[in-house]
């Protein structure tokens, strides 16, 4: 849409403004589901790829009928993506998106499961790494200076100043620091720093996103005690208690390196399954967005046509073939993407016109603005969310009182998991739900204070002391080489 066409927006009358959002409505999903198809023309062509050549699942710890689930899903999409280019009938679409949300909940069970299964192996995986590197700050270090806490502190404040701009830079030094430096706040003036900081962040924001928040938060913290934790994936439940159960306290260094090495290979064979669920999610999803499309526009020929070089590609099984097709798919996606993203501002303008104009604005147009808004959410959801974090039933932003309740009740669940964790466990969870809040304290002022405060010589092991430092440099150092780049 060109300058003088979008100033004239306010000046259109009514029915050819509804024209044009009808015009572009049947563009934008036209468009999305190009996207959609295109995206699952080469995730499919992956998929059975893998599983033709056994590769699938073929390292991962899975009893049968974890296998078999995990299989019958990828079959399953696999056929409804065949079937997509059959004569389907309105009640035959409805039944198909009806399966694949059916589908699509039980690969978030899995997700789940997995997510708390990774997190709880990345605090075995810290503990271990902590007592290791204990043996070296115990070996003699250089006369630790003052100074240098002073010029770490300074350097941290320079490059948060450098950053003040960018919020998504600013935000994940703040975190990445929190999470390198020793804990050393009480367990009130954490619990105070948490409640002050969350009614901040989460203030006007709305209910379902906040009780989606704070169910998170407690899995950052302890995932044993939420969700389906222990019920699902019963070898890697197994694997994890078996470490959880090990005393790492005067551990010889040569044990904890080889306990080590196994405990990073289960943490990389769960991340790696996770994520594979997670794509799983992602590809229901945008099959999902396929099927919800065909109600508004009717399908292209031209996809129609392209679909026999799916089928050759599958009956051929030939390598080479699938990596050129795979590659021109993923090129098409592109283009479609950068489409879609050129538009965007225009028919969010058609929009906010249309909405304000209480003449113009009724339920067909309403009804049209939903349907598309909802097939992009299902595409955009590249993180496999929670279906009701997707479409709650309400959008009311949350009171005080309410946002005060959830906040105490994320502590009160912190506070009854802390008893069953030694000193070590319990800082190392601390610290890492800390710096995975949003700009916790007040100011950079008051942040720099609690790193200087973390950072005392008096009370700090100088050993700790001076690898928290190195950490912080190695922090600060990817930051300046990132600009330098830019």
């Amino acid at each position: 849409m060109d300058e003088n066409y979008s100033l004239n927006l306010t000046n259109m009358a009514d029915d050819d403004l509804k024209e044009i959002f009808l015009k572009m409505n049947r563009e934008q999903l036209a468009t999305i589901r190009d996207m959609s198809y295109y995206y699952l023309f080469s995730n499919t062509l992956e998929l059975i790829n893998l599983m033709a050549n056994g590769k699938l699942l073929v390292e991962f710890s899975l009893n049968k009928d974890e296998e078999e689930k995990i299989l019958k899903a990828c079959k399953e999409i696999v056929k409804l993506f065949e079937e997509y280019h059959g004569n389907i009938s309105k009640g035959d679409g409805n039944e198909k998106i009806e399966s694949l949300t059916h589908l699509r909940e039980e690969l978030y069970d899995l997700y789940i499961a997995l997510y708390g299964y990774e997190i709880e192996i990345a605090y075995i995986k810290e503990m271990y790494e902590y007592e290791i590197y204990k043996w070296s700050w115990n070996e003699p270090h250089e006369e630790f200076i003052s100074r240098d806490i002073v010029h770490i502190v300074h350097r941290i404040e320079e490059v948060l100043n450098s950053n003040k701009l960018n919020h998504y830079a600013f935000v994940d030094l703040v975190s990445s620091i929190l999470s390198v430096i020793p804990f050393r706040l009480s367990k009130y003036k954490y619990f105070d720093v948490l409640k002050t900081t969350l009614i901040r962040n989460y203030i006007n924001h709305p209910v379902y996103i906040v009780v989606d928040q704070m169910e998170r938060y407690k899995m950052i913290f302890n995932s044993r005690l939420v969700g389906n934790y222990g019920v699902l994936f019963d070898s890697y439940f197994a694997q994890i208690q078996k470490y959880n159960s090990l005393s790492l306290k005067d551990r010889p260094w040569k044990e904890l390196e080889v306990d080590l090495g196994q405990v990073n290979q289960l943490f990389y064979e769960i991340s790696k399954l996770r994520i594979l669920i997670q794509n799983l999610g992602v590809i229901t999803n945008r099959l999902i967005a396929l099927f919800l499309s065909l109600e508004k526009i009717t399908p292209d020929t031209r996809l129609m046509d392209y679909f026999e070089k799916w089928i050759q590609v599958k009956e051929e099984k030939d390598e080479e073939s699938l990596r050129t097709f795979i590659e021109e798919s993923d090129k098409y996606l592109m283009e479609k993407e950068k489409e879609l993203l050129d538009r965007a501002n225009d028919f969010e303008d058609i929009i906010h016109e249309l909405t304000s104009r209480e003449t113009a604005i009724n339920d067909h147009i309403n009804n049209d603005i939903r349907y598309t808004r909802k097939i992009l959410i299902y595409y955009n959801d590249l993180n496999f969310s929670k279906y009701e974090a997707l479409f709650p039933k309400s959008y009311e932003i949350i009171g005080e009182d309410y946002l005060k309740h959830l906040i105490d009740n994320l502590i009160q669940y912190i506070d009854r998991s802390i008893p069953s964790m030694d000193s070590l466990e319990r800082k190392v969870r601390m610290r890492r739900l800390l710096a995975s809040i949003e700009l916790p304290f007040n100011n950079i002022g008051e942040f720099l204070s609690f790193v200087e405060y973390s950072l005392d010589s008096k009370i700090v092991n100088k050993g700790e002391l001076v690898f928290s430092i190195e950490m912080i440099r190695q922090i600060l150092d990817s930051y300046d080489n990132h600009e330098e780049r830019h």
